[in-house]
């Protein structure tokens, strides 16, 4: 005999909504491999053929028409193809769309006459910021990380251009001029006029998106926060060279680099990240590494077993530095200990010893006492 009650109860229990494809990728991050990063790379390929395209149409002629027609083109292609078919098509319309967007506007505005003052940079990076937030909010696009890190990426070097007053984006005009000579002498260059404000603006956006991208991971968005922490940590070691190169001294330099990567590496630990963590590691080492080796040089120039002793010593100089911030964060911020691995019961022997060891020193007290 049926049960009735359990089969109104079925009926009558409302079925909690489904998760939407906006706050499940705000709340995770998606576990892509290789089919679909397969995908993204043809649409990757599908972007430079395009490119080339123009190139062919128009090799001594205004390429702003069929610049702005094909990559125009290929943003309608991508978004309908993106729309009807998931999977590795979609990635690569993704990767279509986020090299598209940018050459859609650098046709458009400097395709005349392929030159262009800062009103112009200023609009390159205004409308392409604005073009991946909209993908990034609307449509089948909506939620997914690279289009809000590229956001970010044309956002934070809009406000570095305009408070450092950039005759180009990107720092392209102190790019370039930070460092000389080799790993065996590296010597730093003064990088402008224009360095000490790029460097602070750099510095300022590190600070705000690596925060940001702590508080998101706190909050449980892991989405939304690996862009800000790439994009932050981005600007922090550009901060770092930038500042260091406007000093004028590779000691401060590879400080500097240390400290850009103490900071990310903070920023993983906070946000419990292991990638994030190694890569500021990664960096902190760059800075170190920076340091030691001109320290050898200065120390020991003519090479030979003395500058192979020289650099013996900075280095271990250097790992006690490092393994003593290492055991100060690990402490500080509570990390799981050999990364949550279960501490193994301690031998017999070690035990028994120690028992004994306690045994003797209450014996001990006791004949004082007596």
């Amino acid at each position: 005999m049926t049960d009735t009650t359990t089969t109104l109860d079925a009926v009558t229990t409302p079925v909690a909504p489904a998760e939407s494809p906006w706050r499940w990728r705000l709340a995770h991050r998606p576990d892509v491999r290789f089919g679909h990063a397969a995908g993204g790379v043809a649409g990757l390929l599908v972007a430079a053929a395009c490119f080339a395209a123009v190139v062919g149409i128009s090799p001594d002629d205004d390429p702003q028409i069929p610049g702005v027609g094909i990559h125009l083109g290929l943003i309608v292609v991508a978004l309908i193809a993106g729309w009807k078919v998931r999977g590795p098509v979609r990635s690569a319309a993704v990767a279509a769309l986020a090299i598209a967007i940018p050459m859609l506007w650098l046709f458009a505005i400097f395709g005349d006459d392929g030159g262009g003052g800062r009103g112009d940079f200023r609009l390159l990076l205004l409308l392409t910021t604005g073009s991946y937030a909209v993908l990034y909010l609307l449509t089948w696009t909506r939620g997914r990380a690279v289009l809000l890190g590229l956001a970010l990426l044309f956002a934070a070097n809009w406000v570095v251009f305009e408070v450092a007053s950039q005759d180009v984006p990107f720092a392209a005009d102190v790019a370039g001029q930070t460092l000389s000579g080799g790993v065996g002498d590296p010597d730093v260059v003064t990088g402008g006029d224009k360095a000490t404000e790029t460097g602070i603006a750099e510095l300022i956006v590190a600070g705000v998106l690596l925060g940001a991208g702590v508080v998101l991971d706190r909050r449980r968005k892991p989405g939304a926060a690996t862009p800000c922490l790439l994009v932050g940590g981005i600007n922090a070691v550009a901060a770092a060279v930038v500042l260091g190169a406007d000093i004028d001294n590779v000691y401060t330099l590879g400080g500097f680099v240390l400290l850009a990567g103490v900071a990310i590496g903070l920023a993983g630990t906070l946000g419990r990240r292991r990638g994030t963590s190694w890569i500021g590691a990664l960096v902190a080492l760059a800075g170190a590494v920076i340091m030691v080796v001109k320290g050898t040089t200065q120390t020991a120039s003519d090479g030979g077993s003395d500058a192979a002793w020289s650099f013996a010593g900075y280095a271990l100089v250097a790992a006690a530095i490092l393994l003593v911030v290492g055991i100060l964060v690990a402490r500080a911020f509570d990390e799981p200990i050999d990364g949550g691995e279960p501490a193994p019961p301690r031998p017999p022997t070690a035990a028994l010893q120690d028992f004994s060891q306690r045994l003797y020193a209450a014996a001990q007290q006791q004949a004082s006492a007596g």
